[in-house]
C-alpha cells in the first residue's frame, strides 16, 4: 500500500570551511524505523566518502526514528549520564572502519523540542521546569509576555505565545 510522501528527510554537508552542501532529499510518510535511516545514512556517507570527502560527524535532528538510528549505531548501547563515552557517541565509519563518525546534537531542534515541551506544559497543567522550588512552564511565558509587551520590553511576538501547528514545527518565532 502506497501512501502520499508527507515528510522529507533532508541530508546536508556542511565542511571545516562552512560551506554547505545540500545531498538527498528522502521523502517518506512518516513511518520511518531506525534501519530505513539506517540505509538512508549510509547511502550519504558512501556517496561522499567515494568522492573522496571525509566524513567525521552527523547532526540528526530529534525525531524518533532517529533514536532508533542511534541505538543501532551504538550497538544498543545507551547514553551514559555519567560521562559520554566515546562508543556511545560515535561509530565506526562504514567506508573506512580507521575512522569514527561522530554525532552531534542539532541545537535549533534542542531549543524546538525545549519550546514545545513547555508549549505543551500548558495543556498537561503541569509545571515542566522547577528551578530552586519555582516552577516554571507556559503559563508563566504568556504571563511574562502580558506584562511586558504593553511596555515593549519583550520580542516575543503573539504568533510565539499563540503558535500554530506550523510554528509549532518552526523555531524562529520560539
Amino acid at each position: 500500500v502506497y501512501e502520499p510522501a508527507v515528510y522529507v528527510n533532508v541530508y546536508r554537508l556542511k565542511t571545516i570551511l562552512g560551506d554547505t552542501h545540500n545531498a538527498e532529499f528522502f521523502f517518506n510518510n512518516g513511518s520511518l524505523t531506525g534501519d530505513d535511516l539506517l540505509e538512508q545514512l549510509l547511502h550519504v556517507v558512501a556517496g561522499y566518502e567515494i568522492a573522496d570527502v571525509r566524513v567525521y560527524g552527523i547532526c540528526p535532528d530529534a525525531g524518533g526514528g532517529n533514536r532508533g538510528l542511534f541505538n543501532i549505531l551504538r550497538g544498543g548501547k545507551r547514553l551514559n549520564p555519567g560521562g559520554l563515552n566515546d562508543d556511545r557517541i560515535s561509530c565506526v565509519n562504514p567506508m573506512d572502519p580507521d575512522r569514527k563518525l561522530y554525532s552531534f546534537h542539532c541545537s535549533v531542534h534542542n531549543l524546538k523540542s525545549g519550546r514545545n515541551t513547555l508549549l505543551r506544559s500548558q495543556e498537561t497543567k503541569t509545571r515542566a521546569l522547577v528551578y530552586m522550588g519555582a516552577g516554571f512552564g507556559w503559563l508563566q511565558i504568556c504571563d511574562i509576555y502580558s506584562r511586558d509587551i504593553e511596555p515593549r520590553i519583550t520580542t516575543l511576538t503573539k504568533q510565539a505565545i499563540e503558535p500554530d501547528k506550523y510554528t509549532a514545527m518552526n523555531v524562529r518565532d520560539g
